[in-house]
């Protein structure tokens, strides 16, 4: 069954990059480098989402965790929980509704203005990525030119939004709908693992539960796979942003839900017991964010060709990132395997002598 899902989940996310695909049915190179280059909703809802789900799925008693709960101060852990979840869930509202944020040119309706933005992001790409490989430009310089394109962008992108002012534009292409559908679908089953995972902590602590070793793995498991999409919404929008993240220093909601996430893994990690394989990959993967923060803050432009290296990457390469990320993923997943323990009612039955 979680497997089934896994397997579902992909099928249904895949939809997205090929309606990206025909919507850019003129010109498909310009889809395969959008389609690249949007790693929030692509290396990760392809590949690293649906692992996580049916990881999640694999030993997720939700049943036998609530049952727990019948302690008097029940009514005040689901009251809390149901606080954070709101809080979250404004955050990502915030983060819906950001004027600010830029949006991809296939998601505009109009053919002409869609390859219009199409064609201006990539010559300013272009320009800026030429313009910084000389040495003797200054930091002034170069925003000035980067913060010339992002104005440029949005004078023809903003027509999106300027003609209906709901939440959900009346006059955006599909893709637009099915990135808010997919995004739904991810930001559920990430509201459903962290009220679990609060759940599944009371009950250790104050109904007496004590969970078996592969649902603790899994839980860890689950949480280092959700905060590869940190990375990979930074690249994008970093790369929507004409290799600049200025949006996000107005957007603070988006680094809360990062410390909120990474906060959940150190607390299952300090809390319960993972095993070593599960606890040596969430070591590694917070070293890597660590070494990641302090190379953004001392040597940024190393992690700016980095990511021009993705930005200008065959299609390709990109796949095979997709495929080496799916074989570790089933690596890591054949490693954290438990032996199938019998049903309770076998537990409690007396050894016969």
């Amino acid at each position: 069954m979680p497997f089934l899902c896994a397997v579902v989940t992909f099928v249904v996310m895949i939809c997205h990059p090929v309606l990206i695909l025909f919507r850019y049915r003129p010109n498909r190179n310009e889809a395969w480098t959008w389609i690249r280059n949007d790693l929030a909703s692509h290396l990760f809802l392809l590949f690293i989402f649906p692992f996580a789900l049916g990881i999640f799925l694999r030993n997720a008693h939700l049943r036998a965790v609530t049952q727990k709960l019948v302690t008097p101060g029940d009514p005040i852990a689901w009251a809390l929980l149901g606080a954070i979840e709101l809080l979250v869930a404004w955050f990502v509202y915030v983060d819906v509704a950001n004027s600010d944020r830029f949006i991809p040119p296939h998601q505009l309706a109009d053919d002409s203005t869609c390859m219009r933005a199409t064609s201006f992001h990539s010559s300013k790409l272009k320009e800026i990525g030429e313009y910084e490989g000389t040495d003797a430009r200054t930091i002034e310089e170069r925003s000035i030119k980067v913060t010339t394109a992002q104005e440029g962008y949005r004078d023809i992108t903003r027509v999106l939004f300027d003609t209906n002012k709901n939440l959900i534009p009346g006059n955006a292409s599909i893709t637009l709908y099915s990135e808010i559908l997919f995004t739904l679908i991810s930001v559920w089953f990430a509201f459903l693992y962290f009220w679990y995972v609060g759940v599944l902590l009371w009950a250790q602590h104050l109904g007496g539960y004590t969970p078996p070793a592969d649902q603790v793995d899994d839980m860890v498991l689950v949480c280092c796979l959700l905060l590869f999409f940190f990375p990979a919404r930074l690249y994008t929008e970093w790369y929507l942003g004409f290799f600049s993240l200025k949006v996000f220093r107005t957007y603070p909601g988006f680094w809360l839900l990062l410390l909120l996430a990474a906060f959940a893994l150190v607390l299952l990690l300090f809390v319960v017991k993972a095993g070593l394989t599960v606890a040596a990959l969430a070591g590694i993967e917070a070293v890597f964010v660590a070494a990641a923060g302090f190379v953004g803050w001392w040597k940024p432009e190393w992690l700016r060709a980095v990511g021009r290296w993705f930005a200008n990457a065959q299609t390709q390469w990109i796949v095979a990132l997709g495929v080496l990320t799916l074989l570790f993923l089933l690596g890591v997943t054949a490693a954290t395997q438990h032996p199938p323990q019998p049903p309770q009612s076998e537990l409690s039955k007396p050894k016969p002598r």
